[in-house]
This record gives structure tokens, C-alpha cells and sequence, in this order.
């Protein structure tokens, strides 16, 4: 008798579990498709690109603890400079890192000025950097649009 009671509450357990189980399962059914929105104005602002190239070990100079390098840059204008943005990136064994860039304690980094990319490599500890080698890059400046 307690076998035949074991299994009934067994089974009743069964089904309300596969019960709750099956309910749980929700079929995701498209809605009514909507209106058409209006077309989207152009943005406010105009992107160009510089590269990729590659920086010569030769153009860094080594100013006693940092190493410097110019790109020049004419669609930088003081106008990207007052209200636009400018971002560089450099290729590392085959991976494109965006700067201010770092590994371990070496890190390049850059600031823009009219007309220029000002780059920077340094290293917050053990001395100064090896002199950097031939390096790809490539700039996207994003203009305001007057």
C-alpha cells in the first residue's frame, strides 16, 4: 500500500513539473509591423580618414625621457580642434589599439593641435623607452559640419 501511494504522489509530481515546465516555454510572435518613421536628417559631423601609414623609427625624437612624433594633419583644423574630435590608432602585432594606448608601464599617448597629431612614448618606470619602431596608424577626424 505505501509502494502504490509513493508512486502516485511520484507521478502527480511528475506531471505538475513538466506542466509548469511546458507553461514556462513562451513563443516569441512578431507584432503588427508599425508605420514607416520619418527619414533620419544628416548628422553634424563629417569624418575623414588618414591611413593607415606607417611612422619611421626615424621621425621619433628622444627629448631625455620621452619620445615624440609629429603627423601632419591639414584637415585638422581649429574648428575639429574648438568642437570636433580626433582619434588615432596604431596596429601591435597585428591588432589596431586606440590611443592613449598602454602595456605594462610603456604607454603612447597624443594630443592634437592645428594642422598636427602630437604623439608620445613613455615609461613610468625603469628609465626611459626604447626608441619606437616603424609603426602603423591611422587618424579619423570627425569635423563639424557648418
Amino acid at each position: 500500500m505505501f509502494m502504490k501511494n509513493n508512486w502516485n504522489y511520484i507521478s502527480v509530481m511528475l506531471v505538475l513539473g513538466l506542466v509548469l515546465i511546458l507553461n514556462a516555454c513562451t513563443k516569441q510572435v512578431a507584432g503588427p509591423k508599425g508605420e514607416n518613421g520619418t527619414p533620419g536628417k544628416s548628422g553634424n559631423l563629417k569624418q575623414t580618414h588618414i591611413g593607415p601609414f606607417a611612422q619611421a623609427s626615424s621621425l621619433w625624437t628622444f627629448d631625455g625621457s620621452v619620445w615624440t612624433s609629429e603627423i601632419l594633419a591639414s584637415d585638422i583644423t581649429a574648428d575639429v580642434v574648438s568642437r570636433g574630435e580626433v582619434r588615432v590608432y596604431m596596429q601591435e602585432n597585428g591588432i589596431w589599439w586606440s590611443l592613449p594606448h598602454s602595456v605594462g608601464d610603456l604607454f603612447t599617448q597624443m594630443s592634437i593641435a592645428k594642422g598636427q597629431v602630437h604623439l608620445t612614448r613613455s615609461k613610468i618606470h625603469a628609465g626611459p623607452p626604447l626608441k619606437p619602431t616603424n609603426t602603423n596608424f591611422r587618424v579619423v577626424i570627425f569635423a563639424p559640419v557648418q
